[in-house]
C-alpha cells in the first residue's frame, strides 16, 4: 500500500511539473462554510439537538406560515444531516 500511494505521488509531481500546475491549500470564506458547521439551529429552546423528524416539522410549520425563506434553510440543513447519516461528503 505504501509503495503505490509512493508511485501515485511520484506520479502526480511529475505530471504538476509537466503541466506547470503549482498545488496550493484550498481556501474558503468562513461565509460559504456556515451553512454545513452551524448547529444552533438545529437545537430547540432547552438546547436540546433536533432530529430530521422535528426539523422537518418546524419546517413545515414555517411553510405554513409563509415563512418560505427560512423553510429552505431547515431544508437545506435536513439535506446535509440526511447525507452525514448515509455517510456521503459534501
Amino acid at each position: 500500500a505504501i509503495e503505490e500511494t509512493t508511485r501515485r505521488r511520484i506520479k502526480k509531481i511529475n505530471y504538476n511539473k509537466i503541466n506547470k500546475i503549482i498545488p496550493k491549500s484550498t481556501s474558503r470564506k468562513i461565509e460559504d462554510i456556515l451553512p454545513y458547521v452551524d448547529v444552533k439551529n438545529n437545537k430547540n429552546e432547552d438546547n436540546k439537538t433536533l432530529s430530521i423528524d422535528d426539523l422537518k416539522k418546524k419546517m413545515i410549520k414555517l411553510a405554513e406560515n409563509l415563512e418560505f425563506e427560512k423553510a429552505a434553510e431547515i431544508r437545506d440543513q435536513i439535506q446535509s444531516l440526511e447525507k452525514k447519516q448515509l455517510g456521503i461528503n459534501e
